[in-house]
């Protein structure tokens, strides 16, 4: 099948039928067909992708396990719900800055007193004005309680799971929702065919600070620390998805 939207269900019901399903992926798949000659359907797309597959030629993606896909998706949630809530800030902030208000800026809309935010809207902004921010507001707050809620959940994911606790402990400045989001994916056996390790450090960042900027000496540890856990993910394998059962809490016994 053709890596597009619904493959995973396709791939699962394959799995339980007992069939080995192989995802192909779209750009590489096309870009092997070579010149077109005839209109685009799903029949040649089918015909295409078998005859690769039988000379083993096909560009496979890698097919995740069903509990990976759902830290992904759960990982996917958190990114848009946050990703929703800075969206409203920034509408916050778009209002005040228009009507001319003390300014607050994005970080104070998002962190900053709301006693004080509220008494700007109360005092400074038009009636619609008002409307707007609050109800901006009000979103935003039911934001933040799904967010709490899915970054409780997702931390205590992480926490069980062994290969975001090796990166965890093996890495300096990943914690809980870095590692989930590595382990899901780049973990995995063949993920990858290859693999590089190095260690992230301080003078590195400056180094790369001195000679260009704070940008790209921030991104630069970045693409290090992927490909550290990349390494330490191959090495795993499928361990890294194994979920770890936390010893039991001592009990109390009353004298």
């Amino acid at each position: 099948m053709e890596g597009c939207t619904g493959w995973r269900y396709v791939a699962e019901e394959m799995r339980n039928a007992g069939i080995e399903p192989h995802l192909a992926e779209p750009a590489e798949t096309s870009a092997l067909r070579g010149p077109k000659r005839r209109a685009k359907t799903d029949k040649a797309d089918a015909k295409l992708q078998r005859e690769l597959l039988a000379v083993g030629r096909l560009p496979e993606c890698y097919i995740p396990l069903s509990q990976v896909l759902e830290w992904r998706a759960l990982l996917e949630l958190y990114h848009d719900l946050r990703a929703e809530h800075t969206g409203w800030a920034q509408r916050v902030h778009a209002t005040c800055f228009h009507q001319g208000t003390t300014a607050v800026g994005e970080a104070g809309v998002i962190r900053g007193s709301r006693e004080r935010l509220e008494s700007i809207v109360a005092e400074q902004l038009s009636p619609v004005g008002r409307l707007q921010v609050n109800t901006a507001l009000s979103i935003m707050d039911t934001l933040a309680e799904h967010l709490d809620r899915l970054r409780r959940r997702l931390v205590a994911t992480a926490r069980h799971v062994y290969g975001a606790r090796a990166l965890m402990d093996a890495i300096y400045g990943v914690g809980p929702m870095t590692s989930l989001a590595l382990c899901a994916w780049l973990g995995g056996a063949d993920r990858f065919t290859s693999s590089r390790g190095c260690a992230p450090g301080y003078r590195y960042y400056t180094d790369v600070k001195e000679r260009y900027d704070a940008n790209r000496a921030a991104l630069s540890p970045a693409r290090r620390i992927v490909r550290q856990a990349v390494h330490i993910l191959t090495d795993l394998g499928d361990d890294a998805f194994t979920v770890i059962a936390q010893p039991a809490a001592p009990t109390m016994v009353a004298r």
